[in-house]
């Protein structure tokens, strides 16, 4: 069969054109083929008692106001910051050094630590005035009774005895703190000449820390009182323990700190 629309030669089994796909005429009739049938209607629900308001976005944020000098270019004030509480500054132990690039917290304190040879010096700079006067108790009276014979003599002898008695002054101080540690009066106070690293002194340590009676003799009393009150105030260290490097320190303060007594 022809189709009527593109003229195509065509089977009629199927009622279409294969060409075209255009439904034929077959006889006085067209071929009606069968149709799908429609689907099934959606059921209908009734709608629920409550039903959700549609999703919208949060509104955006206002925009946060400046800080510091933009703050006030601005109109806002500058908020307070808000820190942590400081922790309590804790000792850091002795020659300690933080890491480099280390910033401390805020609020920290640092604690600067002396030397404890210096820091036991000073605890004992009450007890050494103490000890200095008994020592011119002992030493002084024997040195004035060598002066006072200088009166009966002449001479050669006369010299002798001032000799003695200045060599004796001298010899009390050098010999006993480079041997012992302590005078008389250091004894009775309990208190000892220690190196720098709290261990005994030489006898060249105790024969420099004797120099300083030099001063005394020459610039007097008051004067040298106040400056050796200034020196013990500030090192730890009269002026006879800063040519000798040494210090006067408790005894029991060595011991409590583990050196021997």
């Amino acid at each position: 069969m022809e189709c009527p629309s593109c003229g195509a030669l065509t089977s009629t089994a199927s009622g279409w054109c294969d060409v075209c796909k255009a439904r034929l005429p077959v006889g006085d009739f067209v071929v009606d083929v069968p149709v799908a049938p429609a689907p099934y209607p959606a059921p209908s629900y009734p709608a629920p008692p409550y039903a959700p308001p549609p999703y919208a976005p949060p509104p955006y944020p206002a925009a946060q106001p400046a800080y510091g000098a933009a703050a006030y270019a601005a109109g806002y004030p500058a908020p307070a910051p808000s820190y942590p509480a400081p922790y309590p500054a804790y000792p850091a132990p002795y020659g300690y050094a933080p890491p480099y690039g280390y910033a401390p917290p805020y609020g920290y304190v640092p604690v600067i630590y002396e030397p404890l040879p210096k820091r036991l010096g000073k605890d004992a700079s009450s007890d050494r005035w103490v000890a200095a006067i008994i020592d011119c108790f002992v030493i002084v009276p024997i040195c004035i009774a060598l002066v006072f014979m200088i009166s009966f003599v002449s001479g050669a002898a006369a010299l002798l005895l001032f000799l003695l008695a200045f060599v004796l002054f001298i010899a009390y101080y050098a010999a006993l703190d480079g041997a012992y540690g302590q005078t008389v009066g250091k004894r009775a106070m309990r208190l000892k000449v220690v190196n720098a690293q709290l261990g005994p002194i030489t006898g060249g340590q105790g024969l420099a820390r004797a120099l300083e009676l030099f001063l005394w003799l020459i610039a007097g009393g008051l004067i040298l009182i106040w400056v050796q009150q200034s020196s013990l105030k500030d090192d730890g260290q009269g002026i006879g323990d800063k040519f000798a490097k040494t210090y006067v320190v408790r005894i029991r303060d060595l011991v409590s700190n583990g050196y021997p007594a």
